[in-house]
This record gives structure tokens, C-alpha cells and sequence, in this order.
């Protein structure tokens, strides 16, 4: 699926200030026949947003992205300003041809794979602005200048540029495999140099999990010793990495006769470090394993940043030990029994003894605080008991009760207060 498509080589410019989406769109049909007609293997081929692809040397295009500028007070906020224009997106893959090709975008989100050809390239990437997908270029000719944007790289191979620049507000997410080391992550080559300013930001994003031992990962190197920091102070200075709680991270410089490098040393924390209570560390690898053979549910919980999402992220990976749900049942059929058993004493007390239709209400609330092995859990509910009797000699009534409850149940603060 192509949203643009040019074949003739006589496009020269595209000023996206809407949106251009490349999406797949559910025909009812099973045609894999899964059993399921909505899930993405129905879809054939790619989604394609801009393909540019067989333009020639010379054929050169510029792709800009930017918001437009506001004219009138559309939102009624009674303020003329960005918001009351729509935020410009590209959603879809790019791929470009052998020409020399500027790409820049200045507003709004790029979301797939941007694929420069042959020919001097360049990638400028400001004003709040984020990429996310597969960067490449096919003969390492491209220029890439980050400045108040986010960089999402997702390809775990090299990616070869000319140059680098990570400018002060700039936040570039590299991705990383700790299971198969340095070739499964995302590595950023350039030929010429790098430039990192002040403030820029970097952070791992973990799609594989890998031992408890520390791994040291190189994600980017100038070849020939390029590597330049804007204030001349340590890369620990320059660059803030973002660590996810579940990992610690260091930044350091390195140089060798093929040039200059960023290396981040990355350790797994152990079940103590974690603060883990002993039912949670025994857990712990088989949560890990786990998690590597579902990359979806990895991904959105090992890359947590905070110590109270983590910890209420892996609590729901784990098996139900605190026996809530059985308690809270046996809680709710003492209400019910106990309906039956007052029913009873009215009519042992003579007070119904020729019978009746009765009805009765009942409520439960039970509150566990959380300890060093069990999360705690509070629950309540309510319940209605009904039934229909008679005396039948020798006994003092005879029927049939029929009981419904309705009750919630959580477990309001996870593993974190047991920590605080």
C-alpha cells in the first residue's frame, strides 16, 4: 500500500502540513484464515507513506514537515496559537532515491522506516518534533543534525552516516538486545564526526534481556576520531542517560586506532536490588524468560523508568499467591449462610412457623495490609439471599434459597508499599 507514489523523477518538493498515513484497513475477510479477519497478517506488502525510490542522480527532493501557521482562534481558547492548527504526521515508511535528498521535520511525528539512497543526504530533525522507525542510508552519505527532537532508533544494525549532531534538547533512544550482544543493537557510524552538546539525552530502549552481568554496548563512533563534545566536559556531563528502573547504565568515552566511541555499560539489577520479597525473586529469572519470548509485554514493562510502575508491572505477571479471591469467596458464602441461618432462628423462635417467602440483604468489606511477602488486597461487595419454606414434620422448615452477590477486589498499592 503507497499513499505517494512518483515515477517520473519530476517531483522536487513536498511541504506536509496535514497528514500523510499509509494504514491498513480490516475488509471483514479471513484471508489467512486464523479465524480472526482484523489482525495485521491479513495485510499484504507494506505500508508505504512517500516512495521516491526510483528517482535518479540529479533528481533531488526536499521533504519539509511543519506546522502551519495559525490564522484564526479555532479552538476558542481565546489565543491564536499552535494548537489551533492540526500537529502534522507522516505515518508510514519514506524511501527515497539516488538523488540528493533533504529531509527536514520541524513539527509533528515521522513514524517508519526512512530509507536515503545514493547521493549527499541530509536529516534535520527540530521543534519538538520525534522520528521513530528503521533509519538507513545506502552508501553512508547522510548528514543527520538532532536539536529539540526526539530520535527514536529501532533498527538493531549499523547505521552509517557522514555526520552526527546531537544538539541541547535533543533525547535519542537507541535500541538494545542484551541477549545477542553489540550486533543485535543499534550502533550509529559516521564517517566525519560527532558533535554532542550539553544536555543532549540518551536512552536505552530494551528489546532483549540478557544475564546479570554488566555488558558494555558501543551505540555510537567517529571513525577517525570525531567525537566532539560542544563544553569539552566528561560524556557523563554531556549526555543524560535515561535509565528504566530495572537496569543501571553508565556512559563513557573510548578511542582506538579506528576512532572515537560512546560505550553505555548496562547491568541487569539483581531480586535484592530490586527490593524484591522472596515469593517475587523466586519469580524472577522465569518472569525474564518469559518476557524475552513476548517482545509487545518486554518492551512495555522492562523499559519502566520509576521503581512504583515497575513494581505494579511485574506484580501482574505474577500468579495470584495472596489467596484474595478465595477469601473474598469464603467471605461471601458466610454472608450467604448466614442469611439461611437467620431465616432459620425466626423460625426456631416461633415466629414464623407457617411458612414464608423471606429476602434478605448482606455486604462484605474486607482490607489487608500489605506485608514483606504479600501485596495486601481490599475488597467489598453485596449480596442478596431469597428463598421460600415451610414446616415438614419433623422439621422445622423445608425450602429453597437462592443467593447473588456482586463484589470488587484490588490491590490498591502493588509491591511498592512494602518498600517504602
Amino acid at each position: 500500500m503507497v499513499a505517494i507514489r512518483d515515477l517520473s523523477g519530476t517531483l522536487v518538493s513536498i511541504d506536509n502540513t496535514g497528514s500523510i498515513i499509509a494504514a491498513y484497513t480490516p475488509d471483514g475477510d479471513d484471508d489467512d484464515g486464523d479465524g480472526d479477519a482484523a489482525d495485521t497478517d491479513e495485510r499484504t506488502g507494506e505500508l508505504v507513506a512517500i516512495d521516491l525510490s526510483s528517482h535518479q542522480a540529479g533528481q533531488n527532493v526536499t521533504l519539509v514537515q511543519q506546522r502551519r501557521t495559525p490564522t484564526a482562534d479555532n479552538n476558542g481558547d481565546g489565543v491564536i496559537d499552535a494548537n489551533d492548527v492540526p500537529t502534522p504526521q507522516i505515518t508510514g515508511d519514506v524511501l527515497l532515491g539516488a538523488g540528493d535528498d533533504d529531509v527536514q521535520v520541524l513539527a509533528g511525528t515521522m513514524t517508519g522506516a526512512l530509507a536515503f539512497g545514493a547521493g549527499a543526504d541530509s536529516l534535520t530533525l527540530d521543534g519538538g518534533a520525534s522520528y521513530t522507525g528503521r533509519l538507513t542510508d545506502s552508501d553512508g552519505q547522510l548528514t543527520v543534525s538532532v536539536g529539540d527532537a526526539k530520535m527514536n532508533l529501532t533498527a538493531r544494525e549499523d547505521i552509517r552516516i557522514t555526520s552526527l549532531t546531537l544538539g541541547d534538547g535533543s533525547a535519542t533512544t537507541f535500541s538494545l538486545d542484551l541477549r545477542q550482544g553489540s550486533a543485535a543493537n543499534t550502533r550509529v557510524v559516521a564517517s566525519n564526526g560527532i558533535v554532542i552538546g550539553s544536555g543532549a539525552e540518551i536512552t536505552p530502549q530494551f528489546v532483549g534481556i540478557g544475564s546479570l552481568g554488566t555488558q558494555e554496548i558501543e551505540i555510537l563512533r567517529a571513525e577517525g576520531g570525531g567525537l566532539v563534545l560542544a563544553d569539552g566536559q566528561p560524556i557523563t556531563d554531556n549526555l543524560a542517560l535515561q535509565n528504566p528502573f530495572l537496569f543501571t547504565s553508565t556512559l563513557e568515552t573510548r578511542s582506538d586506532a579506528n576512532g572515537d566511541s560512546v560505550v553505555v555499560s548496562v547491568r541487569r539489577r539483581t531480586a535484592e536490588e530490586l527490593g524484591m520479597t522472596p515469593n517475587q525473586a523466586a519469580a524472577y529469572e522465569p518472569v525474564v524468560a518469559a518476557l524475552n519470548a513476548d517482545q509487545g509485554m518486554l518492551v512495555a514493562v522492562v523499559n519502566l523508568t520509576t521503581e512504583q510502575e515497575f513494581d505494579r508491572a511485574y506484580d501482574q505477571l505474577l500468579p495470584e499467591y495472596s489467596l484474595s479471591v478465595l477469601q473474598h469467596g469464603v467471605a461471601a458464602i458466610d454472608g450467604a449462610i448466614g442469611a439461611v441461618g437467620t431465616r432459620l432462628d425466626v423460625v426456631r423462635g416461633g415466629r414464623s412457623g407457617s411458612g414464608a417467602v423471606w429476602l434478605q440483604e448482606f455486604g462484605l468489606f474486607m482490607d489487608r495490609e500489605a506485608t514483606p511477602n504479600d501485596p495486601g488486597y481490599r475488597g467489598s461487595g453485596f449480596g442478596i439471599a431469597a428463598g421460600v419454606d415451610r414446616p415438614l414434620w419433623p422439621f422445622y422448615a423445608v425450602g429453597l434459597s437462592l443467593t447473588g452477590t456482586a463484589s470488587d477486589l484490588e490491590q490498591p498499592t502493588g509491591l511498592a508499599s512494602t518498600r517504602r
